[in-house]
């Protein structure tokens, strides 16, 4: 009992000496802030200023001798003064559960630290994203599902996957229509302690036979039912047996795009043989 009681006391006294501690650092920081104009505003009549910037801190109750979170706010007056006030808050943390799961971790949440929680909130999850789109389109006075509201894309692109430097054998996939250094036609090994030029040839080579490819792929896809979505099976048939029509799986304006986009490429990184591969496919009728 005697060993327990002295390690109560030293405990007590650690804490005690890190209070202290904790309070001549507050100390000096408060006086150091009240010498640049930033005085703690406690009492008196109400004062109106903008806030500068925020910091997280602590406060001690000088009753309890208890130390809380807090934040430090700080704010200019129109006549040019400043001062500083103390915004006390509780600690807080999120916790992301499975759906229709809340409860079940509440209750399980407020038995296994009864003691130590002060309070539960169930909140749902908001989408950032969602708020600042709806913002901005009424900033411009666009509804919400106006066809207006649409997000399309400026551009499409092509990433040629697992293209490995010749010289480090770096392995990394290439977005031919938005990588920067790729634009401005900077062939080179993206690691920094390599820089090696890469072998445009081999990759225009990788491009034409992806092309013939996808070509290939198209004059041999499947045709489907425009009715029932089912891909046709008899070969002489007109229709399908739901009397429905049959049409290509991948229409011309869908393979044109795509064949637009390596033409884009070829242009912009002067691959002759491409252009001419994908120029003469988009002619064709």
């Amino acid at each position: 009992m005697n060993g327990g009681g002295d390690n109560r006391r030293r405990d007590w006294r650690d804490t005690t000496r890190i209070s202290k501690k904790q309070k001549l650092i507050l100390n000096s920081e408060e006086q150091l802030e009240s010498k640049l104009g930033f005085d703690v505003f406690t009492e008196g009549d109400k004062r109106l200023g903008w806030l500068l910037t925020l910091a997280s801190s602590s406060w001690e109750d000088q009753e309890t001798r208890k130390v809380y979170s807090c934040v430090d706010l700080y704010f200019v007056c129109q006549d040019g003064s400043t001062f500083k006030a103390k915004y006390k808050f509780r600690p807080y943390f999120y916790v992301a559960t499975k759906d229709k799961m809340e409860m079940d971790v509440e209750a399980y949440l407020r038995r296994r630290y009864e003691s130590q929680i002060a309070d539960i909130e169930i909140l749902e999850k908001e989408d950032l994203d969602l708020i600042m789109r709806r913002n901005l389109l009424k900033l411009v006075r666009v509804r919400e599902f106006a066809p207006e509201a649409e997000f399309h894309g400026l551009s499409m692109s092509y990433t040629l996957p697992n293209v490995i430097c010749s010289y480090c054998n770096d392995c990394r996939d290439l977005d031919l229509c938005r990588d920067r250094a790729l634009i401005y036609q900077e062939w080179r090994c993206a690691v920094p302690q390599c820089g090696q030029p890469c072998d445009r040839e081999a990759t225009e080579n990788a491009l034409i036979q992806i092309v013939r490819q996808r070509e290939r792929l198209y004059h041999l896809q499947d045709l489907v039912c425009l009715k029932c979505h089912q891909i046709k099976a008899a070969h002489l048939a007109d229709h399908c047996t739901c009397a429905g029509s049959f049409s290509c799986k991948e229409g011309v304006s869908e393979f044109r795009n795509k064949m637009q986009v390596f033409f884009n490429i070829a242009v912009n990184q002067k691959f002759q043989l491409l252009q001419e591969c994908t120029s003469w496919i988009l002619e064709a009728r």
